[in-house]
Parts: C-alpha cells; sequence; structure tokens
C-alpha cells in the first residue's frame, strides 16, 4: 500500500512539473493525436474517397468536400501512431459533408484500428436501422478515437442503434 501512494506521488509530480512547451489538453492526451498538423493532405470526393482509404498511412489527413456519402466510412485495421493521427475531416465551414445511413451498414465501422480524428462530418441515419459511429464487435480493440464536430442525426433508438455504440473493447475515445 505504501509503494502505491508512493508511485502515485511520483507521478502526479512529474505531471505537474512538465514545461508548458510540451502541455496537452486532456483531450489531445486521451485521443493520441496531440494536435499536430498532418504530414500530407489527400483531396477526395463522394466518388473518390472509399479508394483512397486503403492507403492512409500515420499522419495523414483525408479531406472530404462538402456533399453526400452514401457508401459508408470502413476504418477497419487502420492505425495512425501517438501524435500521427489519421484524419477524416469534412469542411470547417459552409456546407457539409453527410455520410447517410444504411440498412447493410454502420456510416462509421472501426474495427482494430487506433489514433484515428474524426471531424467535421454530419452523420444522417435517415432512421434506418444502422449506428453512426461504431467500434465492430469482433474487433481486438479501437483506441485513441477523436470525433470532434461531429453531428449525428436521424437514428432510431427505439431499435437499439445510437449515434455512437462500441461493441469491443474501446478506450481513450474523445467526442467533442
Amino acid at each position: 500500500m505504501i509503494r502505491k501512494t508512493v508511485f502515485w506521488t511520483a507521478v502526479a509530480a512529474t505531471v505537474v512539473t512538465a514545461p508548458a512547451l510540451h502541455s496537452q489538453t486532456l483531450d489531445q492526451t486521451l485521443s493520441g493525436c496531440g494536435g499536430a498538423a498532418p504530414t500530407r493532405t489527400i483531396q477526395a470526393n463522394p466518388s473518390t474517397y472509399k479508394s483512397l482509404l486503403s492507403g492512409l498511412l500515420p499522419g495523414d489527413r483525408l479531406q472530404l468536400p462538402a456533399g453526400t456519402y452514401t457508401q459508408g466510412l470502413n476504418l477497419w485495421n487502420k492505425n495512425g501512431q501517438p501524435n500521427k493521427c489519421i484524419v477524416i475531416e469534412g469542411p470547417a465551414s459552409g456546407s457539409p459533408a453527410i455520410f447517410t445511413g444504411s440498412n447493410a451498414w454502420n456510416i462509421v465501422s472501426l474495427k482494430d484500428s487506433s489514433y484515428i480524428a474524426v471531424r467535421n462530418l454530419t452523420l444522417d441515419g435517415l432512421n434506418l436501422p444502422g449506428n453512426g459511429v461504431k467500434a465492430e464487435a469482433g474487433s481486438v480493440s479501437t483506441h485513441h478515437i477523436l470525433l470532434e464536430r461531429v453531428h449525428l442525426k436521424n437514428f432510431q433508438d427505439t431499435v437499439q442503434n445510437v449515434g455512437i455504440n462500441t461493441k469491443s473493447p474501446a478506450w481513450n475515445w474523445v467526442a467533442r
């Protein structure tokens, strides 16, 4: 018991005395993205984005313009790194990038993925039986996920389909 108390005191002292230059907000720490700028930006559109997903590497940003995306966003076995998240991003202002629901899939499907940031998207469930963002069952884990300015609408809560759902081990998710 004494060791545990000493250990936690040492950790607290380290955190408190860390230089301000390297400090991060809690959401940056938990999500693992750290606010780092992307190393490469890839432009996509509703007809090309799916073919570009497989080539995303740590630090990449897939930039989506306004439009309607009807084929879902499968992020399976996609792994960024600490401070090098893979970013999927819609427009910060103006008309949104809208991903629509389906009877056949969840809009944003995560499986065995980590260090992913999804920003500035609208997820419209269209009142169909699917989830907005889901860590899929059968996944080993899905961790360090940042959902930022993701607008969720038209999900049927009466059939256990919701905006955000985890069916596998998941940790260090930030939604804001």
